[in-house]
């Protein structure tokens, strides 16, 4: 069966498979722009105008049913796990899409890291701060959807709904990360700071030529863990065992590689293997950047190591970080950076 085919048969029949309440659901198709500009099918149900959308990706059911899964199974799986698993973390007659208020999310609502290049269509509807390249976005947390955390994005209506400020947004969403989305540390230097140990593989590091250590920071849940670099307490921790400034190697949206400053260090070999890394080990939707970043233990802050070969090529000398924004500074800046384009409706892609 080809993809196409596999959607039409999901909406078709989903409806008999879904519990009794959802019977007279309004039940559509949609392209819905994720991370990194991608295109992804969603089932959209929708109990009435005002309840909260089910949006149930299709990629990894038909994945699933090119790997045998009869359209039986992927169906009782939609209905059944995806369902079960939202009525029991929250009431859909209390919280919906249009009527989400501030005072009763603010304690649920968190933030992840993207790249504002790569997420020109994603980021038209978001409220956003920047950070050198990347843009913090926000989600309120809702609960646990099978083995993943289900969440609403917070996009532009309902942000001015809420009636806050975007640095008041950003920074009730930071301090709700010890909470909803603790920090750990992979590798020896974890146990370090007291966190649990995880080995690294330590021949990938020595072909590298990289030092040992390299260790990874990520979220606990091992999701959009990025933005653990906002973490002000966990990068503070790092800077003091690591005995200042740092650099950090995106290897996803969901990770990033910390490893102590080296005044010898080659910042075009870092560079090549966060790029090495983004070619082959991650895929397009979990890219981050292809840059590497510097924190600043005593300044708090986290820069970009800039344009080293953009100077060369151009023949401008490098300005290093003397001219880059604290990110009290940046926070400053409008919430969004450049134009918005225009998100319209278009050709599937």
């Amino acid at each position: 069966m080809e993809y196409e085919e596999f959607k039409e048969q999901v909406l078709n029949r989903i409806r008999d498979f879904l519990p009794e309440k959802y019977a007279g659901a309004d039940i559509s198709l949609r392209k819905a722009v994720k991370t990194n500009d991608t295109m992804l099918d969603e089932i959209v149900i929708q109990v009435h105008e005002n309840a909260i959308k089910h949006l149930i990706h299709l990629d990894t059911h038909y994945e699933a049913y090119l790997n045998g899964w009869s359209m039986e199974n992927i169906l009782r799986q939609i209905a059944g796990v995806q369902f079960d698993a939202l009525e029991q973390e929250y009431d859909h007659t209390t919280l919906s899409e249009n009527s989400l208020d501030f005072d009763k999310v603010k304690d649920r609502i968190t933030c992840r890291l993207v790249n504002i290049e790569l997420n020109r269509l994603f980021l038209a509807d978001r409220p956003y701060t920047r950070i050198e390249d990347l843009a913090v976005v926000y989600n309120i947390q809702m609960g646990r959807l099978g083995n993943t955390n289900s969440s609403i994005p917070i996009k532009q209506s309902l942000f001015e709904s809420f009636g806050v400020d975007i640095k008041v947004l950003h920074r009730i969403a930071v301090e709700n990360m010890e909470r909803l989305s603790p920090c750990v540390c992979d590798n020896p230097m974890s146990r370090v700071m007291g966190l649990p140990p995880c080995p690294v593989d330590k021949e990938d590091v020595k072909e590298r030529g990289m030092p040992f250590s390299l260790f990874l920071l990520m979220d606990e849940n091992g999701i959009y863990g990025a933005a653990a670099v906002l973490n002000d307490k966990m990068m503070g921790r790092i800077a003091e065992s690591l005995g200042g400034n740092f650099y950090v190697l995106p290897s996803s949206v969901h990770e990033v590689m910390v490893l102590p400053k080296d005044p010898s260090a080659d910042l075009g070999v870092l560079e090549r293997m966060v790029k090495e890394i983004n070619v082959s080990k991650v895929t397009p939707d979990e890219v981050l950047s292809d840059h590497v970043y510097e924190y600043h233990a005593e300044e708090r802050k986290l820069v970009r190591c800039g344009g080293v070969e953009e100077c060369k090529m151009a023949g401008k000398p490098d300005k290093g970080n003397s001219e880059k924004l604290s990110i009290k500074e940046q926070f400053a800046m409008p919430p969004v950076a450049g134009e918005r384009p225009v998100l319209k409706s278009g050709p599937e892609r």
